[in-house]
């Protein structure tokens, strides 16, 4: 029916859900039934890391839908080495690499693209400095990056505020300096033992 030819109020065939089947099948009259002759496709996925950082190799890996091998890779953009399937970035930013399979007398060939995206390194210079009990002292640290440091403290007894560190007892203290990184820098931390005195007496 048409829009015309619905009562008013009624609802026409397709006024409700309905569901809609195909299908898809090999052969038919075009381009006919698949013979030994029949080319099909293929497809590559890759199970590599799509991060990376500068200098620290990355291996490739890619997979043939239908286990061809072999897979070949290339550079097509981006600051990195590639030796087969190894990967060095040298610089930040974007990298893409094809892999690449070159099909046979049953399957076509295939490429795929993968994005790394990689990161500088950084470096966090932090030196212990001397402590005393109930002594606060000033923690100090630098990243190569020139990004803020923070600080935590991974064992010994101490409070800690910001860079401020006061010992609460002799011993010893590990503290942690750490640099979360941005969007074109890892993140970095290093780790200093700090000595703590015992608390000096007198005697009258």
């Amino acid at each position: 029916r048409t829009s015309n030819e619905v009562p008013a109020g009624g609802l026409g065939v397709f006024d409700h859900p309905f569901f809609l089947l195909l299908n898809v099948a090999v052969g038919g009259n075009w381009p006919g039934a698949p013979d030994g002759t029949t080319v099909f496709p293929q497809s590559l996925a890759f199970s590599s890391t799509s991060t990376g950082t500068i200098g620290t190799p990355i291996t490739l890996n890619a997979v043939s839908s239908v286990g061809l091998t072999p897979v070949t890779y290339s550079l097509i953009s981006g600051s990195a080495t590639l030796a087969g399937n190894v990967l060095t970035p040298t610089g930040a930013g974007s990298i893409t690499v094809r892999a690449s399979q070159a099909g046979s007398f049953q399957y076509l060939a295939a490429t795929a693209d993968h994005v790394i995206s990689v990161q500088g390194t950084q470096t966090i210079a932090f030196t212990a400095p001397s402590a005393s009990i109930d002594q606060a002292v000033t923690l100090t640290a630098t990243a190569s990056s020139g990004l803020p440091v923070t600080f935590s403290i991974v064992s010994g007894d101490a409070t800690l505020s910001g860079n401020t560190l006061t010992p609460r007892s002799a011993g010893t203290l590990v503290i942690r300096a750490s640099q979360a990184g941005s969007t074109t820098v890892a993140p970095a931390s290093a780790e200093a033992t700090v000595t703590v005195a015992k608390a000096a007496q007198s005697i009258s």
